[in-house]
């Protein structure tokens, strides 16, 4: 294993032991909860999803302004409210947990305190939700039953 200085910095190259010296990254470690991890993953892969048909059903708009139109009446029914409320909650949690995330990686204070962060995010997504989910219940209502 080669080692070079160079003033505050220290880069190390070649050598097996070379995986030992890097960090590991905080989402991958033991103490957080599985349940975590793979509702993270979950939404993410759900989140993907929906951008990956989102763009099919913009491309509609180029190709037939009727299909587009026929494609995104979904939207102005019920269970196209209640989609977009559960799309808002899971964007939600992804976002509450990247900036856990990056709180613990890249902040001091935040790797001694990664479990109070891990705590915290539950009852400040429910405390984000409550206003995000009156105002996406009005908007429905107000697609649905017209303005009053």
């Amino acid at each position: 294993m080669t080692t070079t200085t160079s003033g505050k910095k220290t880069i190390r190259t070649g050598g097996s032991s070379d995986s030992a010296l890097l960090p590991t990254p905080s989402y991958r470690r033991a103490d957080d909860p599985r349940w975590m991890r793979k509702l993270s993953n979950f939404t993410a892969v759900v989140l993907f999803l929906f951008v990956v048909s989102h763009i099919g059903i913009l491309a509609l708009a180029r190709v037939s302004p009727d299909a587009f139109n026929s494609a995104t009446s979904f939207y102005q029914l019920p269970a196209g409210a209640l989609v977009v409320w559960v799309l808002v909650a899971m964007l939600l949690f992804q976002a509450l947990s990247a900036v856990r995330i990056a709180l613990v990686d890249l902040t001091k204070w935040g790797a001694s305190n990664a479990k109070k962060l891990r705590g915290m995010i539950s009852p400040l997504w429910f405390a984000l939700m409550i206003p995000a989910s009156y105002y996406l219940l009005r908007h429905a209502a107000a697609v649905m039953f017209g303005d009053a």
